[in-house]
């Protein structure tokens, strides 16, 4: 009769039903038969800002019994599951007496965050256009395309302090003064042929390119596949980068919008927009001193370009998670991305 009391007991644990997935200080029973779990899938963002919490967006716990058995689960906790403070480093992930673990970082907004955004809520159904208003309201100086040459060895100076110009996708140093485009020139990230010319005068839009790396990319949508991976070139921080350029573009002129599509979405169009989506959480913004220099410089020309020249702010560096809100419900598959389904 012993045994069989102790059979019933472990029974009563196994169908024990708890769905946590960040809940706090609730207990959960122990499974003795489990004998690890593991982050199986990395969540999509990794990077958090001051405030913000975890999201498990995309990640996968993979849980393993003692006869082999393995399952994917979701009724974990983990922790923390409150807005993220500077020192959280990790987040603790518990399944039924199981630990893991998944890193994390945590930074402070821009400087220029501070004011900038008073006026915006977050949770707005008009967030795109008051993100329009207020992009509109901040631009103090105008630009020609000709003119930016000018801006570069300002706004896009090397940040490891070599005097250079900081060339995009490649890093390639280049200039900084203008050979009339025999080593560097000027790429749309937003193509020229594809609505570009819309904001061509816009520093937050122009990036200098080494000749080869502009004429690699051509007038491709940015994607995974069948159109340019703007990280391809050996700097994958560049694709969180060119997404969040793409994304001020529609901020910046009403005119131009974006597809879920690898190519041809028509006049003024520009995607995929779930990789870009993906690729803002992926490769997030950050004010760390440590970070690629192309990240750091993505910062620098941030608050440069408020500052000195054209007086406004690309919002996406400052909120990457505006993109989700605004174009989060577009697809499936932009669902997906943004952890909304």
């Amino acid at each position: 009769m012993k045994p069989l009391r102790f059979v019933f007991i472990l029974s009563t644990v196994f169908t024990t039903s708890v769905v946590c997935g960040g809940c706090g200080d609730q207990p959960q029973p122990v499974d003795p038969d489990l004998t690890r779990i593991a982050i199986t899938k990395k969540p999509t963002k990794t990077s958090y800002y001051v405030g913000e919490k975890f999201s498990t967006a995309g990640m996968v716990v993979t849980a393993t019994w003692n006869d082999g058995t393995k399952k994917t689960v979701d009724d974990y906790k983990y922790t923390p599951d409150g807005a993220l403070k500077l020192t959280d480093t990790k987040i603790h992930i518990t399944y039924y007496g199981k630990e893991a673990y998944q890193s994390i970082t945590v930074s402070e907004r821009s400087s220029g965050d501070e004011t900038y955004y008073n006026t915006i809520d977050p949770d707005s159904p008009t967030l795109l256009n008051d993100l329009r208003t207020l992009n509109k309201n901040n631009i103090k100086k105008t630009y020609t395309y000709d003119g930016l040459k000018s801006l570069f060895k300002y706004t896009d100076a090397d940040p490891d302090g070599s005097g250079k110009i900081l060339g995009f996708y490649d890093n390639h140093l280049v200039g900084p003064g203008w050979d009339s485009a025999k080593t560097w020139n000027r790429e749309h990230v937003w193509p020229d042929s594809l609505g570009g010319d819309k904001v061509e005068g816009d520093p937050h839009m122009v990036r200098p390119t080494w000749v080869d790396s502009n004429s690699h990319r051509g007038n491709k949508y940015y994607a995974k596949n069948n159109a340019y991976d703007p990280g391809e070139l050996g700097h994958p921080d560049y694709r969180g980068i060119a997404a969040r350029i793409i994304f001020y573009c529609v901020v910046a002129n009403g005119g131009l919008g974006l597809v879920d599509k690898e190519s041809g979405g028509g006049s003024n169009k520009m995607g995929k927009l779930s990789d870009l989506l993906e690729w803002n959480l992926q490769y997030p913004p950050t004010t760390s001193e440590t970070a690629s220099a192309e990240l750091r410089c993505e910062q620098n020309r941030n608050n440069i370009i408020q500052e000195k020249y054209q007086g406004n702010r690309n919002p996406f560096i400052d909120h990457p998670e505006y993109a989700c809100k605004i174009w989060g419900t577009t697809s499936s598959a932009t669902k997906r991305v943004c952890g909304l389904n």
